[in-house]
This record gives structure tokens, C-alpha cells and sequence, in this order.
């Protein structure tokens, strides 16, 4: 009795269920467009981070310059 009732509740869970949802939880993996989205948005990410980055490294070695200037100041 119990396998004939988990035997009838297995089948109609089975039923209910449309393949294509099926497939969709066993899916492995990644799409080559969800890669491509994903890499384009670490590029413009990078993209707006570069300049801000560049121009932080240049002040640092202006104001690096001047200290060595005021350093050779002392000398003289």
C-alpha cells in the first residue's frame, strides 16, 4: 500500500512538471552571451576607473618631485 501511494504521488510530481522547467534546474554552465555581458561590463567598469587611476598616480609623482626639489633646496 505505501509503494503503490509513493509510486502514484511520484508519478503525478512528474507529471506536473513541463520538461523545459526540468531542463532548466539540471542546466550546467554558462551561456556564451552571459559572458560576453559579463565581461562588457568588467570592461566599462575598468573603463571608468582607468582615467581616475591615472590621474592619481600622476599627482602622486608631481608631489613626489616637489618634495625632492624642496629636499635639494636644503643643500644649496
Amino acid at each position: 500500500m505505501v509503494n503503490a501511494v509513493f509510486v502514484t504521488i511520484s508519478t503525478f510530481f512528474r507529471k506536473t512538471i513541463p520538461m523545459n522547467r526540468m531542463k532548466l534546474f539540471c542546466r550546467q554552465g554558462f551561456t556564451l552571451m552571459e559572458l560576453l555581458i559579463v565581461l562588457a561590463i568588467v570592461v566599462a567598469l575598468f573603463a571608468i576607473l582607468l582615467p581616475a587611476l591615472l590621474s592619481s598616480q600622476l599627482k602622486s609623482r608631481i608631489q613626489q618631485a616637489n618634495i625632492q626639489i624642496k629636499q635639494l633646496e636644503g643643500y644649496f
